[in-house]
């Protein structure tokens, strides 16, 4: 149960699993503030972990203690859904912006609500005054035996965050499915979301 949707980018195979707040009000307001956080990302693979950093980071916000560790958003591979389980069914994006939908239902009645758009808009954009426990992190990447994997962190400025934001990712040249799990399984960890990166660990 929940009110969940997944979100498609770019015609690829590249998705986001959302298990709450998966209403149009809430994903274009998730949609606002990656387009602004991360005007520069350039591939699907890019826009979805930076989308699934914005949004786990909506859900684990230091501010409402009482969410964190609360299923929210995961990442998936394919376009094999069960429109059944799919409360809003599928976001189709180009970009950062929704070019095609899949309602779950005949009779489904789309949202629209510019308040609580602009609420989730602004709620993300604070999160990202949020820092990582660094140390916590490290400890973790102890546990990590898949070879050629890096952890890497980087402030960086953006638009409306003068003090800029801080990004945790796993670093990899051979890109596998067991990354991505171990990525997922520190930001449960350390309450802080790990993003996946295909390049050099240094």
């Amino acid at each position: 149960m929940g009110n969940r949707a997944v979100i498609l980018f770019d015609n690829s195979n590249e998705s986001l699993y959302l298990q709450w707040n998966g209403g149009r009000e809430s994903i274009e307001g998730f949609l606002r503030a990656c387009r602004e956080l991360f005007p520069d990302t350039k591939t699907p693979f890019e826009r979805r972990e930076m989308m699934y950093s914005a949004v786990h980071r909506f859900f684990n916000d230091p501010a409402k203690p009482e969410s964190w560790g609360a299923p929210s958003v995961y990442r998936q591979l394919g376009r094999n859904f069960n429109m059944a389980s799919i409360d809003n069914g599928i976001y189709y994006l180009n970009g950062w912006g929704i070019v095609g939908r899949d309602y779950p239902h005949d009779g489904y009645q789309e949202g629209n609500d510019p308040k609580k758009t602009k609420g989730i808009y602004r709620d993300v954009l604070k999160t990202f005054e949020r820092e990582p426990n660094l140390e916590l992190a490290y400890q973790k990447m102890a546990d990590c035996e898949i070879p050629g994997v890096g952890l890497q962190f980087e402030l960086a400025t953006a638009k409306g965050l003068p003090q800029g934001r801080m990004e945790l990712s796993l670093a990899c040249q051979d890109f596998t499915g067991e990354v991505e799990s171990f990525a997922e399984r520190m930001t449960k960890e350390i309450l802080f979301p790990v993003t996946v990166r295909k390049g050099s660990s240094k």
